[in-house]
């Protein structure tokens, strides 16, 4: 379908419908009337829709080309689905002030520079499942990608599930946000990961990250999950991340999970930590020191991963190439540092340190193995079905054996409860948890240390 050009005034849904002549068609008021699925087949047609469709409907989108939508109308109600197959594809799609809205399976595309394809901003009740989240340079890779995949600002009670965020630099950008479910996608080729500030409730559930291409002339690093405090007093809190499969076994310096405080490390307290953190029955492989590494974190769980080196992975601080680029290989490991109190227990992983900073947390039951020796480093502990080679391995080249060591005293991530095939598959069920995490974040007190459990 050729692409159709819609004016300005069309471009904004939720204000001024009555003065810019947006008014809802015959067909849009039948379909109310019978309370069944709506048809639209442009953009000003899907805007109209927008506009007028009723709490509770579908609108369902035709294959072809959509121009940019902003959605800032609040519905009370069950939501107002848009939905449609990979083949509708929308230049945009950004929400403000948005409440009760949920879209399924269309494909979502990213313009040029940094606007990204998906922007939720100030808005509450929103679900995205089954939607492909994608660039839009021509080039195979994300090499000169300069958007995030989608944003998450300001904003509660939101739902990435079952989708695709593919070609892209950075996958996500969550800011300052309440109940935050993140479940069952799949991210590849991107250059950067999920990049999250003050999130308050938060799960990062069986995803699968893969095809990293990082920019090392410009000494990228990139972060698979990373959580920060930059220009903010506050960390994040209520997190869980479960179940994800960190993919980088090519030869590529890509860090699994990155918890740090940078406004508790300069001193800023009382705020200035992240709380209450759960990581565990994740699979991490690759050649980055930063396996599992947090810091400054009151209160953490990190149980049951897998933290294995690629053969791509050395034991040694030399650069990989001789112009020093930022590809260094490492030996992954699980580090704690500055640990009010947690619990680190039944993960393998190839090293391991708990800084003496870290009072209270516990070494419980962990497998570290010698990454020097050839015949640990390919399957350590005989743990694994066979020797593990350079590449992104199926996730069944993870799966512990029940005859091995590890096996026997219940070490290591649990592959069934790895990747996307193991999420949960009900997105109202999601948006329930969505909004219980908001609510039990809000009863804390952000000024009071954690204090361990009884």
């Amino acid at each position: 379908m050729k692409k159709r050009i819609i004016g300005a005034g069309l471009a904004l849904a939720g204000v001024g419908a009555m003065a810019i002549g947006l008014l809802p068609q015959p067909s849009l008021l039948a379909a109310q009337a019978r309370g069944d699925v709506v048809e639209v087949a442009d953009g000003a047609a899907l805007q109209n829709a927008i506009m007028w469709a009723r709490a509770g409907s579908t609108i369902r989108l035709a294959d072809g080309q959509y121009p940019q939508v902003l959605i800032s109308r609040e519905i009370d109600g069950s939501p107002i689905r848009i939905t449609g197959s990979r083949g509708a594809r929308i230049n945009r799609m950004i929400f403000r002030k948005a409440a009760n809205w949920r879209v399924d399976g269309v494909t979502i595309v990213g313009g040029i520079g940094k606007a990204m394809p998906l922007d939720i901003g100030v808005s509450r009740n929103i679900m995205m499942v089954d939607v492909k989240l994608t660039g839009s340079t021509p080039d195979e890779g994300p090499r000169w990608e300069e958007s995030n995949a989608f944003v998450i600002q300001n904003s509660q009670h939101v739902v990435i599930a079952l989708s695709e965020a593919t070609h892209v630099k950075q996958i996500a950008g969550i800011r300052d946000s309440w109940g935050v479910v993140i479940e069952g996608n799949r991210f590849t080729n991107a250059r950067e990961g999920l990049m999250t500030r003050a999130t308050h409730g938060m799960m990062i559930r069986h995803n699968l990250f893969v095809g990293w291409e990082p920019r090392y002339d410009l000494r990228e690093h990139p972060d698979m999950i990373q959580f920060f405090t930059q220009q903010v007093p506050t960390g994040s809190s209520m997190v869980t991340i479960e179940g994800n499969y960190l993919s980088a076994g090519l030869d590529r310096n890509v860090q699994a999970i990155f918890i740090r405080a940078e406004a508790y490390e300069n001193g800023k307290e009382p705020l200035g930590y992240h709380r209450d953190f759960t990581i565990r029955h994740n699979v991490y492989y690759g050649s980055s020191r930063h396996g599992i590494s947090v810091s400054s974190v009151r209160g953490v769980v990190v149980e049951n991963n897998t933290i294995i080196s690629s053969p791509h992975g050395f034991f040694g601080s030399v650069p990989r190439d001789q112009i020093g680029r930022a590809s260094s290989g490492w030996q992954p490991a699980i580090i704690a540092s500055g640990i009010t109190w947690g619990r680190v227990s039944n993960n393998i992983t190839a090293l391991m340190a708990i800084r003496a900073e870290s009072i209270g947390t516990k070494d419980i039951n962990n497998f570290v193995y010698k990454p020097r020796v050839p015949a640990d480093s390919v399957n350590p502990g005989k743990t694994f079905p066979s020797p593990l080679t350079a590449g992104d391995l199926p996730l069944s080249a993870f799966a512990v054996l029940p005859s091995s060591e590890n096996g026997k005293r219940g070490r290591g991530a649990d592959i069934r409860r790895v990747g996307p095939d193991a999420a949960i598959r009900d997105p109202e069920a999601l948006m329930r948890e969505a909004i219980a995490l908001a609510d039990a974040a809000r009863k804390q007190d952000l000024t009071k240390d954690l204090l361990p459990p009884q």
